[in-house]
């Protein structure tokens, strides 16, 4: 057989050729099943605790889409579970608020903590009305919207952001020094896209931002009124409140939107 194949090169070279493309893809699997094994491992606190992968190593679209999203999946679950903890303690605290049950200094002072950490204006307001905002506030992002907002912004982790300064969601700073200069940044502007020491700090500053700044407080509006009326809480719904993430409003919402759909992100959304 082999002097068979030795007399036609063209037959032997698509043999080898073939093998290897197999022999290739075996291995992206494997290693693909390697991250998801090592990340379910890991205990929930350390879970992103490093720098981003390279994404560019995958030479093929669906390989990295699929390295990608296996990757940030347990750290959005890991960051929304942390999430789920503290709005369990604050539902707690305000439902004995809402009682008229004095509470422990510990637990009033860790209140005011949570609302410095989620922008909550505390002047002229008692700690019952701190609560129920609160709640509106320190919710979960469905996975579905993380992973079309961190493909998006960071172009499947390849982007210069994410490789060097784990920065998935295109995230600005302010101060000197404290981040990566845009190559185009114009002129007078003083801004830096943060650098973030591990994925989860990222994906930790990323939720905090949606579920805090003013400029999304539609999307928590939204979310709140999913939670009121019973309806599951998912990302094509609350895309509607990221109009002022990007200069390109109603277009990019579209667009997260349209990922969603295309790469059939919300069946990830269990328990968000």
């Amino acid at each position: 057989m082999l002097a068979g194949l030795q007399q036609r090169p063209g037959l032997l070279l698509a043999l080898v050729v073939t093998a290897t493309t197999v022999l290739l893809g075996l291995a992206q699997l494997a290693g693909l099943s390697k991250t998801k094994a090592r990340q379910k491992a890991e205990p929930i606190a350390l879970v992103g605790t490093e720098d981003l992968p390279d994404f560019q190593r995958f030479s093929q679209a669906s390989t990295r889409k699929a390295h990608f999203f296996a990757y940030l999946r347990p750290i959005i679950e890991a960051e929304n579970q942390e999430i789920r903890r503290q709005r369990q303690r604050v539902k707690e605290l305000a439902g004995r608020l809402k009682a008229k049950e004095a509470l422990p200094d510990e637990d009033r002072r860790w209140l005011r903590e949570m609302a410095g950490k989620y922008r909550v204006k505390t002047a002229d307001r008692d700690l019952r009305e701190i609560g129920e905002q609160l709640l509106k506030r320190v919710d979960t992002i469905p996975p579905s919207l993380v992973l079309a907002q961190a493909a998006k912004e960071s172009a499947w982790g390849t982007s210069r952001f994410a490789q060097q300064g784990n920065n998935l969601f295109g995230q600005w700073c302010f101060q000197q020094g404290c981040g990566l200069v845009p190559a185009r940044r114009g002129q007078g502007k003083t801004h830096e896209v943060e650098v973030f020491p591990h994925v989860r700090a990222a994906m930790a500053s990323y939720m905090r931002n949606l579920n805090s700044h003013p400029k999304y407080e539609t999307l928590r509006t939204i979310r709140a009124g999913l939670r009121r009326e019973g309806e599951p809480v998912t990302g094509i719904a609350l895309a509607g409140g990221l109009r002022h993430y990007s200069e390109q409003g109603m277009e990019y919402v579209a667009s997260l939107r349209a990922m969603i759909r295309h790469n059939d992100l919300e069946q990830g959304n269990r328990g968000s």
